[in-house]
């Protein structure tokens, strides 16, 4: 960001962040965050496409990708990087790492394109 600000994006009357799968993820985690780089009067939003990954059971009923985002939180101590609006209420800092329980708390607009059959969100184990 530091360097497209210096480049003249910090005088950007438009922006979007968006990004695919993990970036769709990160778009969303830090939609509200890229807003702040920019001036009140720029018009900005966010898209994930693909990012928005559901903490849901298996049908053998096992978490699908919960314990993977509990590592990455703990590895990386991303937990003070997510929003705090979403951390205070939950006793798992690492449910705010879905976009199902953090999307709610983003201010700034967020469009949301997902596939209904995302392969890598529906595992072939029984």
């Amino acid at each position: 960001m530091e360097y497209f600000l210096g480049q003249g994006m910090i005088y950007a009357q438009n922006a979007i962040l968006s990004g695919t799968s993990a970036g769709g993820l990160g778009a969303i985690l830090h939609c509200d965050k890229f807003r702040l780089f920019l001036p009140l009067t720029a018009r900005v939003k966010c898209i994930s496409d693909a990012g928005f990954f559901v903490n849901v059971e298996t049908i053998s009923g096992e978490p699908l990708i919960e314990e993977k985002y509990k590592k990455v939180v703990a590895l990386h101590g991303s937990a003070k990087n997510l929003l705090l609006s979403c951390t205070a209420l939950s006793s798992d800092p690492s449910l705010c790492f879905f976009p199902q329980y953090v999307a709610r708390h983003i201010c700034t607009p967020l469009f949301i394109v997902n596939s209904a059959y995302d392969s890598w969100q529906i595992p072939f184990k029984f």
